[in-house]
């Protein structure tokens, strides 16, 4: 058993297949009439990356409507710039300045950390996830957002919506650029490298194809999210997902 009556416990909600899938999945353990019931307490992180990416409408409020749409859900939700990561040390003091100053540490509500926000981190930020790597980047910068709430909620576990074929293409790029050394902590359930909180692959089993015929039986839309106006460099991690997204496309056993 990992998740005990009334902890606290971050889910990771992006508005990718899988992570409503995970939202979804967690919203009917808290059913009255479910027979495995969920007593942990959810709090969904939302990490906007709409500014970085330069779209006018946020799929933020895609993802809130989302939430509101899905039954038997507790609604206490926490929103984050992608570009607060660039605040350094300071990261922890702010959000924790805000969560006190929006009452974000009780109850069902809707907490907006924009504030946190610049024109200057947004076009720092930018720069960055235009580098060759950019996507391995922004996952590290997820990670320590997701870490720095974690503490200033006293929560110890962190739900990720990673799918096997995400493990798979994360596999492939290691091995390819000689990294094989951490493969067993990527793809374990349970990823407990900080001491402080540890991270939950409670999706590991899934994968993707699965997830999106998941949302359609559910009548869950699917959301598109937004991506940079300019794309970096071909790497190798965007091969290794290529050449595993067009495997299981022809051989879904695979």
């Amino acid at each position: 058993k990992i998740l005990y009556p009334g902890e606290p416990v971050l889910l990771d909600i992006t508005g990718s297949p899988s992570s409503l899938t995970l939202l979804r999945l967690m919203a009917s353990g808290y059913d009255k009439a479910s027979h495995k019931r969920i007593t942990a307490t959810p709090i969904i992180v939302i990490i906007d990356e709409s500014r970085v990416c330069e779209v006018g409408e946020s799929v933020v409020t895609e993802v809130l409507r989302v939430v509101e749409e899905t039954p038997h859900m507790p609604r206490r939700v926490v929103i984050v710039p992608l570009e607060a990561v660039f605040l350094g040390e300071t990261l922890e003091a702010e959000i924790r300045k805000l969560l006190n100053a929006t009452g974000g540490n009780d109850g069902n509500s809707i907490v907006d950390l924009s504030e946190l926000s610049s024109p200057e981190l947004v076009s720092q930020t930018r720069e960055v996830l235009l580098k060759p790597g950019g996507d391995e980047v922004r996952g590290s910068m997820k990670r320590r957002i997701l870490t720095a709430l974690a503490r200033n909620l006293d929560c110890s576990k962190v739900m990720l919506p990673s799918t096997s074929s995400e493990f798979a293409a994360k596999l492939l790029e290691s091995v390819a650029t000689g990294r094989g050394s951490g493969i067993s902590f990527q793809c374990n359930y349970l990823d407990a490298r900080s001491r402080e909180v540890t991270f939950i692959n409670c999706m590991r089993e899934f994968t993707l194809k699965e997830c999106v015929y998941y949302l359609r039986c559910q009548g869950v839309p699917l959301l598109t999210l937004p991506q940079p106006q300019q794309h970096p460099p071909s790497t190798i991690a965007q091969l290794a997902e290529s050449f595993i997204t067009g495997l299981q496309s022809e051989f879904p056993s695979t």
